[in-house]
């Protein structure tokens, strides 16, 4: 683990060895002529089992986009939508090997703003290195106040960005980041308060670009955006303020929700605050292709009972909708979402309604197993929350890359638990079956958090019939 501030040349490796390609042909040509045999002539009394041979490809490169600094609008009294940024954030990289390399990409039109970065590690002959990157920075500025913290994440051909809002008192900018070595034509939809709205953007090669959500989503409260990149892998972000009248009500970065499923958990919800009589928590969710019912309910950590009563709520297709939840006790809280169709969803959380509090928003976190890896940036208090198996009883190993201090963690059938970790240190994650976790960090007017993912550039393992 270290923590990264130097900036290099503003270049990008993409490499496809040799070796990879060859497999890769390999493995389709077995496919295809596993295909073709496969149909068996029919004999009377005979039956016969196909051979198979599992065949793991080898594994990619491990690309790692960070969400850069963070920008501010409407700063330029003659320019409302000049961006200029706000803050540098500061980075932390971990791997259980090799260095990861660091590369940057331009972020150009926006004032004062420091290149993003992007750590690669090559695939070579042998298993590829687990690596994690994170970024945190802390704003005490007059029009933006709060802590934002997010992980590094690989770019992919699609993104939904479930958060933020288009409505008087926000300043949401969505990035684009292409590290690849072509340019990228994204297309983004913005699902509101009426039809859909679509807009066509193009991301030069080895930049980032940022774009007001109000553009995209004129004063929609409650948006969805789905991007979709075609030529060139993306990371999007979305970057979140808020000023109730001429108070700073916190800042955040969010990361894309995952594609639509029926079955969500978000992990890592806050509750931080005293009771004030104000949902401080509340979830977003749409079904993007379908009508459908869907069930929110909510679990404290540490606890396998509902803390508040299900909610159920019908879902029009592309139509954004929130749920409040009742107030809670202070604790952190798992949601889980079920539903007839495939919807996508996050939970807002906030510390308060006074100057000065922040909020941040948590995104489903994935189903994991195996062994996976986190890095935690500096800043605030920070735990690991993980939510078990409904039915079975779990085993986590967490192990401190730097001191190799290694814990096992019991994680009762349908139950969560919560973990500590250091600020600035890198951690491996193995469990024996599938759970869902997120980094929770909280402290006085400072929120943020994600999940946990499965590790990128591990390849899945191909059944070849020969």
């Amino acid at each position: 683990m270290n923590t990264d501030s130097t900036p290099v040349r503003p270049s990008l490796r993409l490499v496809a060895t040799g070796s990879r390609l060859a497999v890769g042909i390999a493995v389709a040509g077995a496919l295809v002529v596993g295909t073709l045999l496969g149909v068996p002539a029919a004999l009377p009394g005979v039956q016969a089992t196909a051979a198979r041979t599992v065949v793991t490809p080898d594994a990619g490169d491990t690309l790692l986009v960070c969400s850069g600094p963070f920008l501010a609008l409407g700063r330029d009294a003659s320019d409302a939508l000049q961006m200029q940024a706000a803050g540098t954030a500061r980075f932390t990289v971990g791997s259980d090997g090799e260095q990861p390399e660091r590369t940057e990409l331009a972020v150009p039109d926006v004032v004062g703003a420091a290149a993003t970065p992007v750590y690669t590690v090559t695939a070579d002959d042998g298993p590829v290195p687990l690596i994690d990157a994170a970024q945190s920075l802390r704003l005490r500025d007059d029009d933006l106040t709060g802590y934002a913290a997010s992980a590094c994440r690989p770019p992919s051909m699609q993104a939904w960005l479930v958060g933020g809002a288009a409505s008087v008192g926000t300043s949401d900018v969505l990035t684009l980041a292409n590290p690849g070595e072509v340019p990228s034509t994204v297309t983004v939809t913005t699902f509101g308060d009426t039809d859909a709205t679509g807009r066509t953007l193009v991301v030069p090669a080895f930049t980032q670009i940022a774009v007001p959500l109000a553009s995209a989503a004129i004063g929609a409260s409650a948006p969805v955006v789905h991007v979709s990149a075609d030529g060139a892998p993306v990371r999007a972000a979305l970057q979140s303020s808020l000023v109730r009248t001429l108070d700073p009500g916190g800042i955040d970065l969010q990361d894309d929700a995952g594609h639509p499923d029926t079955d969500l958990v978000v992990a890592g919800v806050q509750v931080v605050g005293p009771r004030s009589g104000q949902a401080v928590a509340s979830v977003r969710l749409m079904a993007p292709d379908a009508d459908t019912a869907a069930r929110v309910s909510i679990r404290l950590a540490g606890s396998g009972v509902d803390a508040a009563q299900p909610q159920e709520v019908s879902l029009a297709a592309g139509v954004p909708v929130e749920i409040d939840f009742p107030e809670l006790p202070v604790g952190v809280y798992s949601v889980h979402v079920t539903a007839g169709e495939p919807v996508v969803a996050a939970v807002w959380q906030t510390s308060g309604f006074h100057p000065g509090s922040d909020f941040a928003w948590m995104t489903p976190a994935p189903e994991i197993d195996g062994r996976v890896m986190t890095t935690v940036p500096a800043g605030v208090a920070t735990r690991l929350h993980i939510v078990g198996d409904d039915v079975v009883d779990r085993t986590v190993t967490i192990t401190d890359l730097r001191s190799q201090v290694v814990r096992e963690i019991s994680v009762p059938a349908g139950s969560s638990t919560l973990v500590s970790l250091r600020n600035a240190a890198s951690y491996a994650v193995e469990s024996d079956a599938g759970i869902h976790a997120a980094v929770v960090m909280g402290g006085v007017d400072a929120l943020a958090g994600w999940p946990l993912w499965p590790a990128s550039g591990q390849p899945e393992p191909l059944v070849v019939y020969p």
